[in-house]
């Protein structure tokens, strides 16, 4: 598997393995956000919807690929 890397250079579409200290490992992806007044922002949530609950993501590796379950 891939090393871990900072979050400022994870994709911002799609999907990846995200790290926070408080909370571990998550799969998060990034929402975009167009507050009032035009201004776009964004922020990471994950999978299981418990944002609020999370810290953002500090680090991020790509997502391993699926087992091939053919034949």
């Amino acid at each position: 598997m891939s090393e871990w890397k900072p979050i400022e250079t994870a994709p911002k579409q799609g999907r990846i393995l995200g790290y926070s200290k408080a909370d571990g490992q998550h799969v998060w992806w990034w929402v975009r956000h167009i507050v009032p007044g035009g201004a776009d922002r964004g922020s990471w949530e994950n999978v299981s919807y418990e944002w609020y609950e999370l810290d953002q993501p500090t680090h991020w590796m790509p997502l391993p690929k699926a087992p091939n379950h053919e034949g």
